[in-house]
C-alpha cells in the first residue's frame, strides 16, 4: 500500500471534489439543453439529486469530522493547561489551622550548641561589641571562642580572645577541637 504525503492528500480531494463540481455542472447544461429542445428531464433531475445528496453528505461528513477534532483538542487542551487554583479552607478549622502553622513557624529556633561550648566561624562575619547594633569588625573565617549565651535564631554572644562579639548564629558551628 503505498503511503501518501499530507499534501498529495490534499490535492487528490480536491481534485476529486473539482470532477464531483464538473459532473454537477455538466448535468445542468444537459438539462438545459433538453428544455430548451422540450424534452423529458426527470431522469437527468433525479441522478442530478443523487449527485447534490452525495456533495452533500461529504460536506457534511467533512464538518463533522473538523468539529470532533476541535472539541478533542479543547477536551486535550482541557486537561494539560494549567493546574487550578488554590481554593482555601475559609471555615473556622481550615483558619485556626493555618494559624497554627504560622506559630509552629515563629517558634524559636533550637540549636545543638550550648553555652561554654567551643564554636568557630564557617564564613567571615561582621561582628558588633555585645550590647551595640552597630557591626564594627570582621571576624575571618575558622576563629574559634566560647558561646556565652544560648544561641537565639539571630545572633549569638561569643568571646573571642578577650572580647564578647555578637555573631550571626547561622555562621556558627561546634569547634572540633
Amino acid at each position: 500500500m503505498a503511503t501518501l504525503s499530507r499534501e498529495q492528500l490534499q490535492n487528490a480531494r480536491l481534485q476529486a471534489r473539482v470532477k464531483r463540481q464538473e459532473e454537477i455542472d455538466q448535468k445542468h447544461a444537459e438539462i438545459a439543453k433538453i428544455k430548451s429542445e422540450g424534452g423529458d428531464t426527470a431522469a437527468l433531475e433525479r441522478e442530478l439529486e443523487k449527485l447534490y445528496d452525495d456533495y452533500n453528505d461529504r460536506r457534511n461528513a467533512r464538518r463533522e469530522a473538523k468539529k470532533a477534532a476541535r472539541e478533542l483538542r479543547d477536551t486535550i487542551q482541557a486537561g494539560i493547561g494549567r493546574k487550578p487554583a488554590l481554593r482555601w479552607n475559609t471555615s473556622e478549622e481550615g483558619r485556626l489551622a493555618r494559624e497554627s502553622v504560622k506559630k509552629i513557624r515563629k517558634a524559636d529556633m533550637q540549636f545543638a550548641l550550648q553555652p561554654g561550648q567551643m564554636v568557630k566561624l564557617i564564613n567571615d562575619a561582621k561582628v558588633a561589641q555585645e550590647g551595640q547594633w552597630v557591626f564594627e569588625r570582621t571576624l575571618p573565617k575558622g576563629s574559634i571562642g566560647i558561646l556565652i549565651d544560648p544561641p537565639t535564631s539571630q545572633m549569638s554572644a561569643v568571646m573571642f580572645g578577650t572580647d564578647v562579639w555578637k555573631v550571626p548564629t547561622k555562621k556558627l558551628r561546634a569547634a572540633d577541637v
